[in-house]
């Protein structure tokens, strides 16, 4: 007698799994503000919401053509479905709900409802280490950036130039080693797969995928995939929230403005505060000149998504982009012993082990006092500059800066110079935004004085004053008769 084998159908899959808190179907589903959601109970699988759809002309005949006359209308229909799957899977004593959407069925799943690394991890754990084809990234910096790189022949990891530092992986597409998930997977917050799985097997592929997720084995290959994950806990955000305004409010520099996405910068005429065309432009973003400029106090998440940033272009004479406040906001915040980052309207954990490891690196390296400095007690970086120069018989060059390099660009020489040829630059302590734009002023401005001879003419004849000409040469200086990088652990802890 011969055995008859079922051969599963091929399907292309999104898989989600929900976050432990939901108890049943109903809760998933935006049943309570969608009304016209429907659903079916199909038998030892799961219940299947769908929403009723028809035939409908695209809103470009109307929009664009204007409904041209020449155009028969009836040759263009699209149907929008939405549908999504919701399946049971008891799982060691407790039970988990897994979300399988079809066409745009996403939309019916409640905001933030599923875990948000399960595709991003299940793939992970089955991805053959140099089978990597694809890479989503976040760059989290004073200027994040968003990023999508794909290679033509599949490799690991460092081909991707990922700096694990910094950045945070959000979707990864690679070989998988498991033939049950298929040949490529895709992970994200969704499991995204091609294989043989359809309804008669699907309940099984889900305990698999589950059990997957669970494990450990990226750790081998991928550990600093866990060095930054966003948040999404409801009660985490609330805080972070909270603690944001509050910063706000006190103008903490440990919260900034940053552009949110890519801009036209040859077509860019400045931002504003607003959306009215009088209103004054500015060439950066800068937080305490935003909230001064529009005059009210910003004490809830509301006021941040509902104020706006405009960013107006040459080309258009008006608008080219629109955020919100909250969009642009960046901080970095300290609670309950762990670090968040804040990056276009997504709260970011920055794992504790690494920052540990980055802290013994930072307090391992030796501070050397080249001059004393007093502490800050003053009402701004400007007025204690200009003290702190005073008291060492030094010269004051803050906010000083050279038009070098074509277009925009400014270079801070220092804002301190002494006699002795030492370059101290200052910020007041606000968080590693702060930080790493003192460190790269100070990292730009030598690298010029060392090798470009245009750049040290400019600093002798626009910046210094007779006193301090003849301590600068046109000619290339010895490096180390001039201090400038080493004083900054000292003028960070006196200017916190």
């Amino acid at each position: 007698m011969v055995k008859q084998t079922y051969d599963f159908n091929t399907n292309k899959l999104n898989i989600y799994l929900i976050k432990e808190k939901y108890s049943d179907e109903d809760s998933i589903i935006k049943i309570d503000t969608d009304k016209e959601i429907n659903k079916i109970e199909i038998n030892n699988v799961g219940i299947f919401y769908f929403k009723k759809s028809s035939p409908n002309p695209p809103d470009w005949l109307s929009s664009f053509f204007n409904n041209h006359p020449s155009i028969e209308s009836s040759n263009f229909f699209g149907s929008g479905t939405k549908a999504v799957l919701i399946i049971k899977i008891p799982h060691k004593s407790k039970i988990r709900f897994f979300a399988i959407p079809f066409g745009s069925g996403r939309f019916l799943l409640k905001d933030f409802c599923f875990e948000e690394r399960f595709g991003l991890i299940t793939s992970l754990n089955i991805l053959e280490s140099k089978s990597i084809r694809g890479i989503d990234k976040r760059t989290l910096t004073t200027n994040p950036k968003s990023s999508r790189e794909q290679i033509a022949k599949a490799s690991e990891a460092i081909d991707f130039q990922i700096d694990f530092e910094r950045d945070l992986v959000q979707s990864i597409t690679g070989k998988s080693t498991d033939t049950t998930f298929g040949n490529i997977v895709t992970g994200k917050e969704a499991l995204s797969i091609s294989a043989k799985v359809d309804i008669t097997n699907i309940k099984s592929f889900l305990k698999r995928a589950l059990n997957t997720f669970e494990k450990k084995d990226y750790r081998i290959n991928f550990k600093w995939i866990d060095q930054i994950k966003e948040v999404r806990i409801d009660d985490t955000i609330d805080k972070l929230n909270e603690n944001l305004i509050k910063r706000i409010i006190n103008k903490d520099e440990a919260v900034w403005l940053a552009v949110p996405e890519i801009v036209d910068w040859a077509n860019f005429k400045g931002f504003k505060y607003s959306t009215r065309k009088r209103d004054t432009l500015h060439e950066e973003l800068d937080l305490i000149t935003f909230i001064d400029e529009i005059g009210i106090t910003l004490d809830s998440i509301e006021q941040l998504e509902n104020n706006v940033i405009t960013c107006w272009g040459v080309i258009e004479d008006g608008i080219s982009h629109k955020w919100s406040i909250f969009s642009c906001l960046n901080a970095e915040i300290d609670l309950n012993k762990k670090k968040y980052f804040l990056a276009n309207s997504k709260w970011y954990e920055i794992n504790s082990e690494f920052v540990k490891s980055v802290d013994d690196i930072f307090n391992s390296i030796e501070q050397i006092n080249i001059v004393h400095l007093p502490d800050y007690n003053h009402k701004d970086e400007g007025e204690y500059n200009t003290a702190a120069a005073t008291q060492i018989n030094a010269l004051c060059l803050d906010a000083k800066n050279l038009p070098y390099g074509g277009g925009h660009s400014k270079i801070e020489f220092c804002d301190i110079f002494t006699k002795d040829k030492k370059l101290i630059h200052v910020k007041k302590d606000g968080g590693s935004s702060v930080l790493s734009h003192l460190f790269n002023q100070g990292y730009v401005s030598a690298e010029l004085l060392l090798s470009d001879e245009v750049f040290r003419k400019k600093v002798i004849t626009e910046l210094l004053t007779d006193e301090y000409k003849s301590i600068i040469s046109e000619t290339k200086p010895n490096a180390n008769d001039c201090t400038s990088s080493s004083s900054l652990g000292q003028v960070l802890n006196k200017t916190k």
